[in-house]
C-alpha cells in the first residue's frame, strides 16, 4: 500500500513538471531557426537552452502530442510534434525524466530533448532551477554545456559502441585512465564525454540516438511533401541534405524540387552530387524534361560530374530528338570518357536522325584524331559510310 502511494506521488510530481514545460514550449521553439548557446531569462524564470542549427526555419503555430512506445517497448511515452500554420512539421521534442546512476548514487535528469524533422539532434533545454551536474553535484559551466551540445550533435561518436556497464567497469582492459568521477574512462574517450560527467553524457547521447530518432524519421517519411524536401535541402547541414535526397522518390517531382536537386549536382561536393543524381526514381527519370535537364547540366559541368551524368544517361531509354541533338552539338568540345559516353548512348539508341548524323559526319575531319576516329566508327556502325572509308573521306 505504501509503495503504491509513493508511486502515485512520483507520478503526480512528474505531471506537474510536464505541465510547467508545456507553458514555455511555444516560447522556446520560436528560437528553433537559430544556433542557440545561451541562458534565456524572462522575469524570474531562467531556462538553460543549447541548440544547433535547425533543419527548417519556420514560425511554430501549435504542438501535437503523439503517443509512442519507449525503447523498452513496454511503457507508453509522449513525443511532441511542433508544426507551423500549414500543419507542416518543424521539430520534435520529448520531456526526459531519466535517472543517471553511478557510485550507488542517482540523480534525475529533467530536460526537453529536441530533434529536427530529419531525426538529427537539435538541442536541449532545462527548465527553471534545473541544471546538469558533474561529480559531487558541481554544475556544468557554460563551456561544458557548449561542448555537450557538440558531443550530442555527433551521430558517429564512439559512445555508440560502449555499454553503460562497460563505462563503469574500473578493471576492464578497455579503460586505463580515471576521469574524475568513479570507475574509469579510456584516454581515447575523454574527448567524447564531459569530464566528471561521463554517465550524463553517455545517457543523453543514447537518448538522442534511441528509438525516438527512428520514430521521428518514420513520421516525417509518412507525411513528407515536395515543399518540405525543398526546405530540408536548403539546410546548412549536409546530413539534412543527404536525408532529403534519399527521400525524393517518395513525392511527386515538382518543378521547384527538380531544380533544387539539379543544383546539388555540381563540382563543389562530389559525394552530394552522386546522391542527388541517384535520388530520382525510375519513374521520374522517364520524363523528357528530366533527361534534358541532365544533358544541360552535363554540358556545363566539369569532367568528374560529366562522367557521373553520362553514366546515368546511358542507363535510360527513349530520348527525345532535341535531347539527343543537344548531346551531338557538344561532341566537338568533348574528349576522353565523356566523348565515348555520348557515342555509347547513340549506339544504344541506334541514333540515325539526319541533323545528328550531319554533325557526326562533320567530325570525320576534326583536328583531334580521337574525335575523328569515334565519329567514323559510329557512322560505320549505323551503315552511313562503308568500312573502307578512311577518316579523310577518301
Amino acid at each position: 500500500m505504501g509503495q503504491s502511494c509513493l508511486l502515485r506521488k512520483k507520478q503526480y510530481k512528474r505531471m506537474l513538471w510536464l505541465s510547467t514545460y508545456m507553458k514555455y514550449t511555444l516560447v522556446f521553439i520560436l528560437y528553433l531557426g537559430c544556433s542557440i548557446n545561451t541562458v534565456f531569462s524572462q522575469g524570474e524564470t531562467k531556462t538553460t537552452r543549447y541548440f544547433v542549427q535547425a533543419s527548417v526555419v519556420q514560425q511554430p503555430a501549435f504542438v501535437r502530442s503523439i503517443k509512442v512506445k519507449q525503447q523498452s517497448g513496454f511503457y507508453p511515452d509522449t513525443l511532441f510534434q511542433v508544426l507551423d500554420k500549414d500543419s507542416l512539421s518543424i521539430a520534435y521534442y520529448r520531456n526526459i525524466a531519466q535517472e543517471v546512476c553511478y557510485d550507488k548514487k542517482c540523480r534525475l535528469l529533467r530536460l526537453n530533448l529536441y530533434w529536427n524533422i530529419t531525426g538529427r539532434y537539435l538541442g536541449i533545454e532545462l527548465p527553471t532551477g534545473e541544471y546538469l551536474s558533474k561529480t559531487d553535484h558541481v554544475p556544468f559551466t557554460q563551456t561544458e554545456y557548449k561542448r555537450l551540445n557538440e558531443i550530442l550533435s555527433d551521430p558517429s561518436s564512439p559512445l555508440a559502441g560502449i555499454s553503460y556497464d562497460a563505462l563503469a567497469t574500473p578493471d576492464s582492459a578497455v579503460f586505463d585512465n580515471l576521469d574524475g568521477i568513479t570507475g574509469a574512462t579510456t584516454k581515447s574517450m575523454v574527448r567524447y564525454i564531459i569530464p566528471g560527467a561521463a554517465y550524463t553524457t553517455y545517457t543523453l547521447w543514447h537518448l538522442v540516438y534511441s528509438q525516438t530518432q527512428k520514430q521521428i524519421q518514420q513520421i516525417t517519411e509518412r507525411t513528407i511533401s515536395s515543399d518540405q524536401l525543398i526546405r530540408i535541402m536548403s539546410s546548412p547541414s549536409p546530413t539534412d541534405q543527404q536525408w532529403a535526397l534519399a527521400h525524393v522518390h517518395l513525392v511527386p517531382l515538382s518543378t521547384f524540387l527538380r531544380e533544387k536537386v539539379l543544383k546539388l549536382i555540381n563540382d563543389d561536393n562530389y559525394h552530394l552530387a552522386i546522391l542527388a543524381l541517384n535520388s530520382f526514381s525510375n519513374r521520374q527519370l522517364k520524363s523528357d524534361t528530366v533527361k534534358q535537364n541532365l544533358v544541360n547540366l552535363f554540358i556545363k559541368s566539369g569532367y568528374s560530374i560529366r562522367l557521373l551524368i553520362i553514366e546515368k544517361l546511358f542507363s535510360l531509354d527513349k530520348f527525345s530528338q532535341p535531347t539527343l541533338l543537344s548531346l551531338a552539338r557538344e561532341l566537338p568540345q568533348l574528349n576522353g570518357e565523356p566523348l565515348l559516353g555520348v557515342f555509347r548512348i547513340f549506339r544504344r539508341q541506334k541514333v540515325k536522325d539526319d541533323q545528328i548524323i550531319a554533325i557526326i559526319r562533320s567530325l570525320i575531319n576534326h583536328s583531334n584524331p580521337f574525335i575523328a576516329r569515334q565519329a567514323e566508327d559510329y557512322l560505320k556502325f549505323i551503315g552511313k559510310i562503308s568500312t573502307t572509308t578512311t577518316a579523310s573521306g577518301t
